[in-house]
């Protein structure tokens, strides 16, 4: 059905465990899933280009409904995935010794270094409280939830209508937003790991599994180091 080599692996795995744990119990003698060789399945990792300065100023320059320039605005500001930002919350977004910041430390996440919690940078906090106050219930976007809990195809597909517009290259998407902020972060001075905790990217080395990782103020002060002039038109 369309799937990635890596979401097919993840899958296998998912089924592995089940049928290890019915080998354990005596239901079956072997796991029939286990040494399959999936290199063959699937789609490649597609390759992601991040946006120009000037794309970026074309794509916020459109007549943008408020949910899609909210989502984008996180996206950009924030480096956060587009289901973890499409699945946000009015009650994920707190407050701690003045910093406002979005509380992913228990929403569904992608790995252990995706649970964290990362400060709304100041060129986006006048915005977004103004859309809070203008929403109705709970949720920050009405991007439909699919079987597994995620919106990020909802929201990449409503999002791709304006990217279309701006340019045809298929490797740049909606999740070029990502890519972007991290060459934002390096082009700022942001220190790889510190830009790898606010992504929720997990660390190479040993010593970033200990710990809890950079303070909100550090990576509060990071994230308002990067400019963003586009998003203030």
């Amino acid at each position: 059905y369309g799937s990635s080599n890596a979401t097919i692996k993840n899958y296998i795995a998912s089924v592995s465990d089940v049928l290890n744990y019915a080998v354990r119990k005596d239901v079956i003698e072997s796991n029939p899933a286990r040494g399959l060789d999936l290199r063959s399945y699937g789609k490649a990792a597609e390759e992601r280009k991040p946006f120009s300065d000037e794309m970026l100023h074309s794509l916020f320059a459109q007549a943008l409904p408020n949910d899609i320039r909210m989502h984008w605005s996180i996206l950009i500001t924030t480096g956060m995935r587009l289901d973890e930002a499409g699945l946000l919350t009015k009650s994920n977004i707190k407050l701690e010794r003045a910093i406002q910041y979005f509380d992913l430390t228990e929403a569904i996440v992608k790995n252990k270094s995706s649970a964290r919690k990362v400060p709304v940078p100041d060129v986006i906090k006048e915005p977004l409280n103004i859309y809070l106050s203008e929403i109705k219930g709970e949720r920050l976007f009405n991007f439909p939830i699919n079987a597994d809990g995620k919106a990020q195809n909802a929201a990449s597909k409503k999002g791709m209508r304006y990217v279309r517009k701006i340019t045809s290259d298929p490797a740049q998407v909606v999740h070029s937003m990502r890519h972007t902020f991290k060459d934002l972060s390096r082009n700022a001075g942001i220190p790889k790991d510190l830009h790898d905790f606010i992504t929720g990217h997990p660390g190479s080395d040993a010593a970033s599994s200990y710990g809890e990782g950079h303070s909100l103020k550090v990576k509060y002060e990071a994230l308002n180091k990067i400019a963003h002039p586009y998003l203030l038109i």
